[in-house]
């Protein structure tokens, strides 16, 4: 047994019992929620019991929300910097003061006072150096010193950099990262101690060169942020809409500081920020942070409308928003892939064209000569863009798309310096960073001069790899089966943006719940999206209603019905492996699965009331018979009211958790359900999980009957929505799909005493159907088919 493993023997079992969190600002809270979601009580102090507890408020109050439950806050115990002997029995310290060495020198010298041996000291610092903060410590205290450099939001943002010190154990380097890993969910880059680590390094220097080309090819603000956004691959808020949302101040301390440590960096004037943004933050136009100055943009209510502006750099006066058009933009939009999209704007021949070839062959020859100096390879490269940034493809993923030599030719052209490793590659005819053989994964390594694998768990399951392996099984334009081993399959659901569960993707799903009854032991279901699915084509629902086929629509919806119960009583086990959104059908379909793994950021919903309807594919059913078929019936006898009541209003107020842990707390997910941190895990804890129900002797369950309150149940609903209608807080509309939930949950015309699931499930397509005919719920599907925001009437 190591050093290490000898000297904390809580962290040789990979357990963090408690955790000290040093400064009680936006990033400490973050970290404090982020490690209290985990599970770990922790410790947050700050200068003063007022700066603790302020802190502690605004991350509880926090939008988006900070906390996977409200819950998780009673975990956190508050206190001052005058009570350090609260972090006497943490096993992890992290300091997240400002940004000051004199400061964070001075508090880490009363850590050191105080903390017990073994125990891991982290700091989150953005760019001040670890040898510096590090260098007066004690000799235990360095070698278990290290940065772990969150980004903001911590909840939502994937990336965390890991920072060794100049002593810091490499048994702690990989203990830290398997823990965030598995505990946080965190997609970890190993950052070298260098100005701006990796993510910052690269992310701002795309900025800064960004904003410098700007003025040379004389170009507008929007038009930088509608080229350098969503067509290439990267956040809709490009940059000048990103750099509103950190703060101008922000962003420009940054920047400027990059400048001023970076100075053996060749490429240093690529870090320079322009002069314009300086005036700008004199000025007080500092983006978000300063709604009635604005920033680069600016919006003024005008009566009930909003008026939308933007700066001109030259003069630093607003003028009215217009969009741009380029022809490469109108290319890109018609690309199929972002690789295509990216050619498009890239190869173009028009002012955008020129303006982003310039600015992205800048930027990955930046990132070409960062290679060994901000991170050791182009994998960690890539990947602290995708995780910090949000971008779709890394640098290198990028320079492979729109072809390695085609782009080095047009640099030369161009007149861009490319870096000498980068020409040594195409010296020995690799025209590619990255290459996958035999269903594997491989980039080519500069140290080596050599492809190398890229490293997975030997038991992960991993979509990518199953379709480079050709195990797609069965497939359509809307879903694809695959086979992931050992008898488990996958169905992925590949519809659109949103993949709603269009006709093409239930068929194969139909399909694929036989193929697997025939050829496996079991199923899966998930993506590898952001939105795991949106629920039912509402384009489709409208096409019925246009030609007024209602026996068409109750028809529509009793498939997802028949498809839901059929995965649910199948004679092998379904699992669902969870990820971003899952609403309205999305949400049925997960609901009648034996197991769902589900990431921590789920938002789950049965949120159809927001058009004017109510869950007709099951979900009305499901959410009800789960809560009341929990109750033992010795307990409550027939009063189950107060069950009524919860379910009534998790439907009739179209609630969607805002976390995982949330829709345990909602009904929408069981107590067998598990959360699992990792994204890149939950394939391969759905497939363990349904190889050890197999083992353990599957067996669906049966259908019971289900408790309903009937008449009298219906007329305690009816009596809360007409106090609701009669007050104004509700619109007729709404009140008519609210006694539509009431009449389907209470059993229908009868009394109190059981029925059937098929019962309920009918009572479902009855009001489904009625409510299509109803003008304003055709004009709320219309609302938000053409806007994508639902119309409140």
């Amino acid at each position: 047994m190591n050093q290490y493993k000898l000297e904390n023997k809580q962290l040789a079992q990979g357990r963090i019992g408690k955790v000290g969190v040093l400064g009680a600002g936006i990033m400490g809270g973050g970290i404090a929620a982020a490690y209290t979601g985990a599970g770990i009580p922790v410790v947050l102090l700050d200068i003063s019991e007022k700066i603790v507890k302020a802190g502690l408020k605004a991350t509880v109050k926090a939008k988006p929300e900070l906390f996977l439950s409200a819950q998780d806050a009673k975990l956190i115990k508050t206190g001052t910097f005058d009570n350090m002997d609260l972090l006497k029995d943490c096993d992890m310290i992290v300091e997240v003061v400002i940004e000051d060495l004199k400061i964070k020198k001075s508090l880490l010298e009363k850590v050191a006072a105080v903390r017990k041996p073994g125990s891991i000291i982290c700091t989150n610092t953005s760019g001040i150096s670890l040898k510096a903060i590090s260098q007066d410590m004690p000799e235990e205290m360095q070698k278990h010193f290290i940065g772990t450099h969150f980004f903001n939001p911590v909840r939502y943002m994937e990336l965390l950099e890991i920072i060794p010190g100049p002593k810091t154990l490499p048994e702690l380097v990989k203990f830290i990262a398997d823990f965030e890993k598995e505990r946080l969910g965190k997609g970890i880059v190993i950052a070298k101690d260098v100005p701006g680590f990796a993510g910052n390094r690269i992310g701002v220097c795309g900025l800064t060169i960004a904003m410098q080309k700007m003025i040379e090819h004389d170009l507008a603000i929007p038009e930088v942020d509608a080229l350098m956004g969503k067509a290439i691959g990267r956040p809709k808020t490009g940059i000048f809409k990103t750099s509103d949302l950190v703060g101008l101040d922000t962003a420009g301390k940054v920047a400027q500081y990059l400048y001023a440590m970076c100075k053996d960096d060749e490429r240093r004037d690529m870090l320079k920020i322009p002069d314009f943004t300086a005036k700008m933050v004199e000025k007080g136009h500092l983006g978000k942070k300063t709604p009635k100055k604005g920033g680069f943009y600016k919006t003024e209510k005008v009566g009930k409308g909003i008026n939308r502006y933007v700066i001109d750099h030259k003069t630093l006066t607003y003028g009215p928003l217009e969009k741009p058009q380029f022809a490469c933009l109108a290319a890109a939009k018609k690309a199929k892939s972002v690789e295509d999209s990216i050619k498009a704007i890239v190869y173009g021949d028009d002012k955008g064209a020129l303006y982003a070839k310039d600015v992205i062959f800048s930027q990955l020859v930046y990132a070409a000569s960062m290679v060994g100096i901000v991170a050791e390879n182009i994998v960690d490269i890539d990947n602290a863009m995708k995780w910090g940034y949000n971008f779709e493809l890394g640098h290198f993923e990028l320079w492979d798309a729109i072809g390695v030599e085609k782009s080095v030719e047009e640099m030369g052209k161009s007149g861009i310096k490319v870096p000498e490793n980068i020409k040594k590659m195409l010296s020995q005819k690799v025209t590619s960073f990255y290459k996958t053989e035999k269903g594997k994964k491989f980039f080519f390594d500069f140290k080596s001069q050599k492809y190398q694998e890229i490293k997975v768990d030997e038991k992960a399951v991993c979509l990518f790899n199953l379709k480079q392996n050709k195990k797609s099984v069965i497939s359509n334009k809307g879903a694809t089966l695959h086979d992931a081993g050992d008898g488990v399959f996958i169905f992925e659901i590949h519809t659109n943006p949103v993949n709603a569960l269009d006709e093409s993707a239930l068929k194969l799903l139909d399909k694929s719940l036989d193929y697997v009854n025939e050829n496996g032991t079991g199923l899966i279901i998930g993506n590898n999206h952001d939105f795991f699915s949106a629920g039912a084509n509402l384009g489709l629902v409208m096409g019925l209603i246009g030609q007024k086929n209602f026996k068409g629509i109750s028809a529509m919806a009793g498939a997802l019905q028949h498809l839901v119960y059929k995965a649910k009583y199948i004679n092998y086990p379904v699992a669902a492996a969870v990820y971003g959104r899952a609403l309205g059908g999305g949400c049925e379909l997960i609901m009648g699965c034996d197991r769902v793994m589900a990431h921590p950021n789920t938002f789950m919903g049965l949120v159809e009331m927001g058009v004017g309807l109510i869950p007709a594919g099951s979900g009305s059913t499901s959410l009800y018979s789960r809560i009341i078929n929990s109750i033992p019936a010795s307990v409550v006898g027939n009063d189950i009211g107060k069950f009524v009541e919860a379910v009534f209003s998790t439907i009739a107020m179209a609630k969607v958790s805002m976390s995982a842990k949330q829709a345990f707390e909602l009904g929408f997910l069981k107590p067998t359900d598990k959360i699992v941190s990792a994204r890149s895990n939950l394939f391969k804890a759905a497939k363990e999980e349904i190889l050890h129900m197999v083992k353990s002797g599957y067996s669906p369950e049966a259908p019971k009957p289900i408790r309903v309150m009937g008449q009298d149940g219906f007329g305690m609903l009816n009596a809360g929505i007409l106090s609701f209608e009669e007050g104004g807080f509700i619109a007729p509309h709404s009140a008519k799909v609210a006694r539509g939930v009431a009449r389907i949950i209470t059993g229908g015309d009868t009394a109190p005493g059981v029925i059937s699931e098929q019962t309920m499930l009918a009572l479902e397509r009855e009001v489904f159907t009625e409510l299509c005919k109803d003008q304003i719920t055709v004009e709320k599907i219309i609302h938000i088919l053409t806007t994508g925001k639902p119309l409140l009437k």
